[in-house]
């Protein structure tokens, strides 16, 4: 009799072993299905946004292309922002680092301007000069680009400099006295509220 039980309890346990074994490979088949329908296992992939493939090292060097780009004025590659037009229909910003600047001292401090040229340069403005404002005090900075959409990157280092287009063509001596007026890019007009290079 304990033949026929020990029997009855192998086959019991082997049907139930199928049953678990079977019920397991069913939902894993499914997981696994529903997993390549949706786009894989990407768990921070939403639903219809494509997926980034590259990896880290790949991601900078992109980055660091562009940034040259950008910092060599868009010379050679086109960029999204060389060349282009803003949403609203402006010209792109375009980099003011290899422009002709003058900085002009329009405050009672003396050496402003050529301070303001050192701390231009420490940030990667090549070609900048000093010179001072004859026609009066300003209060605010203000930034004279002769190209619209150009001096934009400057404006950040100034408080509450105010960018406009055009140009100067009196009212101001230069310390190099070689420079000629009409190959300057940009005048910065410094005001008293930025006496303090920072």
């Amino acid at each position: 009799m304990s033949n026929k039980a020990m029997r009855l309890f192998g086959e019991a346990f082997l049907r139930t072993l199928v049953i678990v074994l079977g019920i397991t490979i069913v939902f894993f088949a499914g997981f696994f299905i529903v997993k390549v329908a949706t786009g894989g296992g990407n768990t921070n992939n939403q639903a219809g946004k494509p997926v980034n493939t590259m990896d880290e090292d790949e991601l900078q060097k992109k980055l660091d292309a562009e940034n040259q780009t950008e910092e060599a004025g868009g010379t050679g590659e086109a960029t999204d922002t060389a060349d282009a037009t803003s949403e609203q229909g402006e010209p792109a910003a375009t980099s003011s680092k290899d422009m002709k600047i003058v900085v002009l001292n329009s405050t009672s401090t003396k050496g402003l301007a050529a301070a303001w040229v050192e701390k231009l340069k420490g940030q990667g403005y090549t070609n900048v000069n000093a010179g001072n404002y004859k026609v009066g005090m300003l209060e605010n900075t203000k930034i004279l680009a002769v190209a619209e959409g150009t001096g934009t990157d400057l404006v950040s280092f100034f408080n509450g400099a105010v960018l406009e287009t055009g140009s100067l063509t009196s009212g101001f001596n230069l310390s190099d006295t070689t420079l000629s007026t009409t190959d300057i890019d940009l005048f910065i007009i410094i005001g008293t509220n930025d006496n303090i290079v920072q």
